[in-house]
């Protein structure tokens, strides 16, 4: 079934059944596997929003037993799976009910259910401001763009996949504050040395950058997430929700909004109490209640 309307603007290019998954394809390269609509992760992939259960159509006779007050449907994913190859774009988002879900990467680190997760702290040291000076391939319609490494780190192949190049000051007017999706970078680049950036080829440069511009180039914030430590060193990005060994770098879904439980400190969280990161002290990746203290960070807000 297609033409039908979705949250976000888009139409769903195709559905399998009412209690299946419906698929907001921004990418060409969708492959239907084990009954669900499944993305590719190759370098081409623009991300995709994925609805199921009540947010898709729903199908009173999925529902067992019948009748009642409040019929549910079950989920058209198991959120909680952990792999170690990668079946969806970093970032995607699942919604069912009224819980969002992010795919993600995991670092080799172990993490369990409830813990909270954040962008890998290293990623900020790829979190950088550039003069245009240091670039190539900078006219009107580029879409691959290189940048001279500063600092000691080695840039991978695709650390900065899916995140973004943006122009923080331009000479051109309108070229100012515009944003660009990153798909793919090659590596491994050494400090000092060339990475070249591949941006999405339907949004390529929107003019030329002069020498006296400057940029930004911002990793994945779902690449490589890590267990929030006591004290903050990146973005907040969920709630994990299965426990992961962490022997290798592994894929899996962490949640961003709805019901879900959460690792707290001993002290007692009255019920519906907004709570927030404990930055000091106690276990790394759990929450505690909101002090309103003007460090606090809060989550699910």
């Amino acid at each position: 079934m297609s033409g039908l309307a979705s949250g976000n603007g888009f139409s769903v290019t195709r559905t399998q059944s009412f209690t299946d998954v419906q698929t907001n394809a921004l990418s060409a390269d969708n492959a239907n596997v084990a009954n669900n609509e499944r993305v590719s992760n190759n370098a081409t992939d623009k991300g995709t929003i994925l609805l199921g259960g009540s947010d898709a159509l729903f199908n009173s006779k999925a529902v067992v037993p019948l009748g009642g007050n409040g019929e549910a449907q079950n989920q058209t994913l198991n959120v909680t799976t952990v792999t170690t190859f990668q079946e969806y774009s970093l970032g995607t988002q699942y919604k069912t009910g009224k819980n969002t879900y992010r795919y993600c990467s995991f670092a080799a680190a172990a993490s369990s259910g409830g813990n909270v997760m954040m962008s890998n702290p290293t990623g900020a040291t790829f979190n950088v401001q550039l003069s245009v000076t240091t670039l190539t391939g900078t006219t009107a319609g580029a879409t691959s763009i290189g940048f001279t490494t500063a600092g000691g780190a080695v840039v991978g192949v695709n650390d900065f996949a899916g995140g973004y190049f943006i122009v923080e000051d331009a000479a051109t007017p309108g070229l100012r504050g515009t944003t660009y999706r990153i798909i793919a970078n090659d590596g491994p680049i050494a400090a000092g040395t060339v990475c070249t950036l591949t941006l999405d080829p339907n949004t390529p440069l929107q003019g030329t950058l002069a020498g006296s511009d400057e940029i930004t180039v911002v990793p994945n914030p779902y690449s490589n997430i890590v267990i929030v430590a006591t004290t903050l060193t990146a973005g907040v990005v969920g709630i994990n929700i299965a426990n992961n060994a962490g022997a290798t770098i592994t894929f899996g879904w962490i949640q961003t909004s709805g019901h879900c439980g959460v690792s707290g400190t001993n002290a007692a969280i009255p019920a519906g109490a907004m709570v927030e990161i404990l930055q000091t002290g106690g276990t790394a990746g759990s929450v505690q209640e909101f002090s309103n203290a003007p460090a606090s960070v809060i989550i699910g807000a």
